[in-house]
């Protein structure tokens, strides 16, 4: 995989020169494309017009998209791409063409469920026994059995495979009510950000950051969540995107140059909760593949510039509440929770329409294609536990 070459013209202001100086300087303030290409701003680059309208039905428009911060056509397609794990009804707004276009770019981590709010509530004795087992929610047990096990490298095969995809499609009920919160208050970050402790919690020094002066999180301090299930469900997260991309073909490390991140947001058309994150941070700085300085935080990458690159964006979706207008949520639900990978392949819908020409090289979606920025969720490899001590949320 090469690099572009109108990447290559963006950044071949000389390596020695000011300009680079410069720009390297602001990337690590995550403000340029040239180096922090995660936080890259919109405002430098025009995204592809690639997106067709034909392919729609009548799916709403986004709110809160375009300007300063995103293209129409880009969010349009983030909430196309949604629409898909968003029930029935949605999914039937985008042609059959339309939606085989989107799913050629997607590779399902845990299969998708979809229940519809005439069931009932569940442990109805009269929904259907293969509806029951769908239904079947994960408690805080089954999430600290899923943390223990792999970080002590245990695995029990199809059983601890089971266990990761139930607490993805139906998380603990703390984690539900997180997500109808956000529904409820209209998708408003500040209803997401009330659930975190005050305390603040120092960023550690961690795989020789200091030593490289390399800060990766945003600030030097982090928030955990009031309820500690919920920032142990955000490092179960990191930990299920490890060991389930395997089976779609990609092999994710949880370190400082591979997948420490994700950016929290809630969707701009139903107020869902998401994270979108982002691997291969850091690819290693090679003079044929990879010829970019990425700052302070890229010295001593081992990561490969070569076509898992593709695979970089992991979005996870919380299951999808059924809320009225008024912010009333009830206790049935349209759609199970969601982990996939983008495949930002050349060509495809994702690199086409997701993806901004000035970010080809290094295949980046950004989060606010798919909604509002609530929080950025760090997870630094620190080797301690319970698991979410390593979880520092920005």
């Amino acid at each position: 995989m090469g690099l572009p070459t109108g990447r290559m013209r963006l950044c071949n202001v000389g390596f020695t020169s000011l300009g680079m100086r410069t720009c390297v300087l602001l990337a690590m303030l995550h403000s340029t494309v040239c180096i922090a290409y995660h936080f890259a701003p919109h405002q430098i680059s025009s995204f592809p017009s690639g997106k067709s309208t034909q392919h729609v039905k009548q799916l709403p428009q986004a709110r809160g998209g375009g300007g300063d911060h995103s293209s129409d056509a880009a969010v349009t397609c983030a909430e196309q791409l949604m629409a898909l794990f968003s029930g029935s009804k949605r999914a039937s707004n985008l042609t059959a063409a339309r939606a085989g276009e989107l799913r050629s770019c997607i590779r399902p981590l845990v299969p998708y469920h979809e229940l519809t709010p005439e069931l009932g509530n569940y442990g109805d004795a009269k929904r259907p026994r293969h509806l029951q087992d769908r239904r079947k929610f994960s408690s805080a047990e089954d999430l600290a059995e899923a943390n223990a096990n792999y970080c002590n490298g245990k695995k029990d095969g199809d059983e601890d495979r089971e266990r990761m995809e139930r607490l993805v499609q139906w998380p603990p009920p703390e984690v539900l009510e997180l997500a109808k919160r956000a529904m409820a208050f209209g998708g408003a970050p500040e209803a997401v950000l009330s659930e975190l402790s005050p305390i603040k919690y120092p960023v550690p020094d961690v795989e020789n950051t200091t030593a490289d002066h390399c800060q990766l999180a945003k600030y030097e301090y982090g928030k955990r969540f009031k309820e500690n299930v919920i920032t142990s469900y955000m490092a179960f997260l990191f930990h299920a995107i490890s060991a389930l991309s395997p089976s779609v073909g990609f092999n994710v490390s949880l370190n400082r140059f591979d997948l420490f991140h994700g950016h929290m947001f809630t969707t701009y058309d139903t107020h869902r909760l998401g994270i979108l994150f982002h691997a291969r941070e850091y690819p290693a700085y090679d003079m044929e593949t990879f010829p970019l300085n990425l700052g302070f935080c890229q010295k001593g990458s081992h990561v490969p510039y070569d076509a898992s690159m593709d695979l970089r964006n992991i979005l996870w979706l919380a299951p999808l509440a059924t809320c009225t207008d008024k912010g009333v949520c009830s206790e049935d639900w349209l759609a199970s929770g969601v982990l996939l990978i983008l495949d930002g392949k050349e060509g495809g819908v994702v690199y086409q329409e997701l993806i901004p020409e000035y970010l080809d090289a290094v295949r980046t979606v950004s989060e606010e294609e798919f909604g509002l920025l609530v929080a950025d969720i760090n997870y630094l490899n620190l080797g301690i536990t319970p698991p979410e001590n390593r979880v520092f949320i920005c």
